[in-house]
């Protein structure tokens, strides 16, 4: 996404081989603990699941 957009730097970096399943897997457990904040918008916790699991660094 980043890559698409001037001047913004790449937010995700997911290994070759990650599939769907994996990225459902990662969400789900980041959502379940306990600091989770479940309030949040659903587009906002799937995007902190996965950019804690795969950020760029």
């Amino acid at each position: 996404m980043g890559e698409k957009t001037s001047g913004t730097k790449r937010q995700f970096c997911l290994p070759d081989g990650v599939s769907p399943d994996q990225l459902k897997t990662t969400t789900m457990q980041w959502l379940a603990r306990p600091e989770a904040n479940l309030d949040l918008a659903a587009t906002l916790l799937v995007w902190g699941a996965i950019k804690d699991a795969y950020g760029c660094e």
